[in-house]
């Protein structure tokens, strides 16, 4: 039950996204038929790489355009390299959002932020959906376009995908919006025959594809509604897949790291896999992977996820998240309002926090550090840096 206990927290601690841009953009989603979008009035590469992030842009203004048709979406520019973050980013931090009315939201699982729309998107317990525009404001979207718990959250362009699990039956959901605001329910599809999908834990889009986990299951695709299927990867649950430039690696309870050249075929390392402690996300700083997790957990590899070896990190005895990358620095969140960073992965330096309560991740904007998270019945809360 222990290792179970830490799962949610090692998975929803990796569910952070960054929309930049991407090689490819995926199609605009259709909705199926006889499913209606959620209407509503209101307004991270973790695991896109660096923590999953494609590329980091800057922050743009937007000014809440509406849900773009079928093929209009513009693919977005390539940046022509990842910004540097300012001498404070990542040191100084600011709570922005810590709500008292449970009905609004219980509990931030993860943010992800679209360059394209200039929008943050948070999703958490019973279906609660935030937005921002500058990830200092949120807005809570009401009604919520689902009751079900939204685990995670990943964008590509103007493309949000959430996923999680409804109700107790741990059926699950899958979201697309393409501008924030309206969502549609998609159906994973293409499953083998009598196959039953539980809930869904994470997701995350990298080169070129949403990769959606559950359990020891991967799921992708490249526009939100027709999904591929690679069945019983694992016994283990898995996090939120990540780009190496090279490899997609996907690491989950236990220490599994499984990683693959294309997204279809899955094969442990030589080294590292199966240590033991839930591992939570992976994030690259110059050549140097690094995933982190329980009990401060810290793994590297220097030859691109073949083989992994322990970091000797201070000993900090506390669960960490997904570990983002802002250029120079790695960023990391965890349990009791933890902030760490690190310039190489083995060498991690505690920040001043604001928070008391666990966080369970942060993105990279570009501009802009959003941490986020809740703890039991608290509330949902975010801070960023600056």
């Amino acid at each position: 039950m222990q290792y179970r206990g830490v799962l949610l927290i090692a998975i929803l601690a990796a569910l952070s996204v960054h929309c930049g841009s991407s090689d490819e953009e995926p199609a605009t989603p259709a909705a199926d038929s006889g499913t209606d979008s959620a209407a509503t009035d209101g307004g991270a590469e973790s695991s896109t790489p660096d923590g999953g992030q494609d590329g980091e842009t800057p922050e743009a203004a937007t000014d809440g355009s509406p849900e773009a048709a079928p093929g209009d979406a513009a693919p977005e520019a390539a940046p022509d390299a990842e910004p540097e973050a300012g001498a404070n980013v990542g040191v100084e931090w600011t709570v922005r959002y810590q709500n008292d009315t449970a009905e609004i939201m219980t509990g931030i699982n993860s943010v992800a932020y679209s360059s394209t729309l200039g929008l943050h998107v948070a999703v958490g317990v019973g279906g609660r959906m935030l937005t921002s525009t500058d990830g200092i404001t949120w807005t809570p979207l009401t009604p919520a376009p689902t009751t079900s718990e939204l685990k995670s959250v990943a964008c590509s362009g103007p493309l949000f995908v959430a996923v999680g699990a409804w109700s107790m039956a741990m059926k699950p959901t899958l979201l697309t919006s393409t501008n924030g605001t309206s969502w549609t329910e998609q159906n994973p599809g293409n499953l083998p025959t009598g196959k039953v999908l539980n809930a869904l834990n994470a997701i995350s889009y990298v080169n070129g594809k949403f990769f959606a986990s559950n359990g020891g299951e991967i799921l992708y695709s490249t526009d939100g509604v027709a999904w591929t299927y690679r069945p019983d990867l694992t016994g283990q649950s898995l996090g939120p897949v990540f780009w190496s430039g090279s490899k997609y690696i996907a690491v989950g309870t236990y220490g599994v790291i499984l990683i693959s050249p294309d997204g279809d075929a899955w094969a442990k390392p030589t080294t590292g896999s199966d240590l033991g402690y839930n591992l939570s996300g992976v994030a690259k700083i110059g050549s140097t992977l690094v995933a982190t997790g329980q009990a401060n957990q810290v793994l590297v590899s220097t030859d691109d996820g073949q083989n992994w070896t322990k970091a000797s990190t201070n000993e900090l005895t506390t669960n960490l998240g997904a570990p983002v990358s802002i250029g120079s620095q790695l960023v990391l969140v965890g349990s009791s309002g933890l902030v760490q960073t690190s310039p190489d992965g083995s060498n991690w330096t505690k920040q001043t926090s604001p928070a008391t309560n666990n966080l369970n991740g942060v993105i990279w904007t570009g501009t802009r550090l959003v941490a986020y998270g809740y703890s039991g019945g608290m509330p949902g809360f975010i801070m960023t840096s600056p």
